[in-house]
């Protein structure tokens, strides 16, 4: 999920959101709709909002992070998950040439 499709859920009162210039044609900034306070709009109601804020915080945090760390620790797990799922898979095949 990118962060263009994660925008998508926040607040449509958000200045983020790719919804909110539609939405609002406001000159003055005091006019703005406050986002997320008592808003009803669908993203806040089912709570849609503050999962998308969550990620956003997430996704923007990983964009600053060590990525050659993150891509090392992935490619063990893979390797691990790997080896695992072919090990299981042979002793299926051994019960099933047993029978």
């Amino acid at each position: 999920m990118n962060i263009e499709s994660i925008l998508k859920h926040i607040c449509v009162h958000d200045p983020q959101s790719p919804y909110f210039d539609d939405l609002h044609h406001y000159d003055e900034q005091d006019e703005l709709p406050k986002p997320r306070n008592g808003c009803f709009c669908d993203n806040c109601f089912y709570g849609r909002d503050a999962l998308a804020i969550e990620l956003l915080n997430y996704a923007r945090a990983e964009m600053f992070s060590d990525k050659s760390q993150n891509t090392e620790w992935l490619r063990k797990q893979f390797l691990a998950t790997s080896a695992k799922l072919e090990i299981a898979e042979n002793y299926i095949d051994r019960l099933r040439a047993d029978k």
